[in-house]
């Protein structure tokens, strides 16, 4: 009751009780090894949270050393294994879970996510194809799927994925949004006009709809419009370098220098290293010295009318 609650000092305090009646309690050093991850998540000071996640990793490795058969320890080693930058140990958690049991289709998918992270795709495809096998109903597969085609060039196939994990999940907003993204740059315009309307409905407050409405907009090369849309973004995240990015270069299209070179600059303060930043920064000196020119056209047009 009080990990549930996160009270993980009073959780702390019962399952040493209770470990301490009974060493090999399983249920009880399992428990002793969430609460110690949970703590580790809510932990900003790097070497407490590393100790923390060492204290989870010997709990769950307790627990698997009593008892050869319990699957969950498994997840929770692979996803420690994870947060320390250790996809070899992860790769060996989930495998052995999957050795307890084969046709575990979250820990597949689990496995399948490591191998993508190394961009092997031959495992990785194989891994979410396994997944969606022993699970039709695992959309986050067929979304993760779909993403590793696009990257291959198979647009057909990826749309395939996409149009299967909506049918699984059609509030799956992720994967409508991924979707979008695909469909626009195959310049399937009206479609992605019709699943945009649709991904607004289900999130209003979603800032990469509006990005994706941005991104449609300047592909028509209805620049005001785009400006719009990326305006709605930045507001409900302003973090967006992406949208920062788009913003003004639909500012320069529009020849509005004084935007363009406050969009560019939003941009470099968000990523001042970003793909994006060379081209940032000539663009915000050439919408400054615009906007200079303007100034000095402006007061030598005053200058004459006097």
């Amino acid at each position: 009751m009080a990990l549930t609650q996160h009270n993980y000092s009073l959780a702390l305090h019962e399952l040493r009780k209770v470990l301490w009646i009974n060493p090999t309690n399983l249920l009880a050093l399992f428990d002793m090894g969430c609460t110690y991850l949970e703590m580790a998540k809510f932990t900003k000071e790097k070497a407490q949270r590393d100790r923390l996640l060492v204290l989870s990793s010997d709990s769950f490795e307790r627990v698997t050393d009593l008892s050869e058969d319990f699957i969950l320890p498994y997840f929770k080693l692979g996803k420690i294994a994870l947060i320390q930058g250790d996809n070899d140990a992860a790769i060996r958690a989930y495998s052995r879970g999957l050795e307890i049991e084969p046709e575990n289709a979250t820990m597949t998918f689990n496995l399948a996510r490591v191998y993508d992270q190394l961009n092997d795709r031959e495992k990785a495809i194989k891994g979410y194809q396994r997944t969606i096998e022993l699970n039709p109903k695992f959309s986050y597969a067929y979304n993760n799927l779909a993403l590793i085609y696009e990257d291959l060039k198979k647009p057909e196939d990826a749309e395939k994925q996409y149009v299967q994990a909506l049918i699984q999940d059609p509030h799956y907003n992720l994967a409508r949004l991924n979707y979008i993204n695909l469909v626009i740059n195959q310049g399937k315009y009206t479609q992605a006009r019709q699943l945009l309307k649709v991904a607004q409905f289900q999130e209003k407050d979603n800032s990469w709809v509006y990005y994706y409405w941005g991104t449609l907009e300047m592909r028509l090369g209805h620049f005001a419009s785009a400006v719009s849309a990326y305006n709605q973004s930045i507001q409900l995240d302003g973090d967006n370098a992406q949208a920062y990015y788009f913003m003004a270069l639909a500012y320069s299209q529009l020849n509005a220098s004084d935007e363009a070179l406050q969009a560019s600059l939003h941009y470099l303060q968000i990523e001042p290293n970003g793909t994006h930043s060379e081209e940032m920064k000539q663009l915000a000196s050439a919408s400054h010295l615009s906007h200079v020119s303007t100034l000095q056209k402006t007061s030598s047009d005053q200058g004459k009318i006097k």
